[in-house]
């Protein structure tokens, strides 16, 4: 059982003042960790490698693809475009192209669209910066009905902290004015790089011990926090 180290304290007053949000996808506003995990391990079997529970796996991987195979031993000569290709086509065989019934497919967090629409009406700015491929990313924002939320979607992104300081140049926001939501490490990180607070979430990749030690701005459960959070 994870031991969650309460001592290490983050505020839990409002963030005044925001006018943009800046949404991760992956673990954050939709679920595709089951459906990673086995497009992964499907391509090590094609490579000769040793496959690994579910559990074991996200305890020991971060997020991006890259990092998904060396935890299975690939090597940096072997994470070549070839290998990426063939993940792309695993997990869009496994979410899609497989019999109705058989496909893994990601799914929103029950109260997402709800939030989103809250925080909308309330004047603020969305977007998306996450590492997860643009392709499935506007696929699945427009099957889960959430794609008009967003006034930007920037998918396929390696390093997020170049495109958070775009993405709040684009929305005309100092970065004062901006807050970046996400479920792991290397979110905060990108997050305190870009010169943005960041409001972390639980339940998604990282688990809330590895989230506490990076000392997020603020810590939530749910998405929709968010709502009263960030109300002025």
């Amino acid at each position: 059982m994870e031991i969650v180290d309460m001592s290490r304290q983050i505020e839990t007053g409002p963030i005044k003042g925001v006018r943009l949000i800046i949404f991760d996808w992956s673990g954050t506003i939709s679920d595709d960790r089951h459906a990673f995990h086995q497009s992964t391990m499907e391509v090590a079997k094609n490579h000769g490698k040793e496959n690994i529970s579910f559990t074991d796996w996200l305890s020991r991987v971060k997020l991006t693809v890259k990092e998904m195979y060396q935890v299975l031993g690939f090597d940096q000569e072997e994470i070549n475009e070839e290998l990426l290709a063939e993940h792309v086509e695993s997990f869009k065989k496994k979410t899609s192209d497989l019999p109705e019934g058989e496909e893994i497919k990601p799914w929103i967090y029950p109260e997402v669209k709800e939030t989103l629409e809250k925080l909308k009406q309330q004047g603020f700015t969305l977007m998306v910066v996450s590492t997860h491929p643009q392709e499935f990313l506007e696929k699945e924002a427009e099957e889960y009905g959430v794609d008009k939320f967003f006034s930007k979607m920037l998918g396929g992104i390696e390093e997020k902290t170049e495109s958070i300081k775009k993405a709040c140049e684009e929305a005309g926001v100092e970065m004062s004015e901006a807050v970046y939501v996400g479920d792991t490490v290397s979110d905060r990180r990108a997050a305190r790089e870009a010169g943005i607070k960041m409001v972390a979430i639980t339940g998604g990749w990282d688990s809330e011990a590895e989230l506490r030690k990076e000392k997020p701005d603020r810590l939530i459960h749910w998405l929709d926090e968010l709502v009263d959070l960030l109300k002025d």
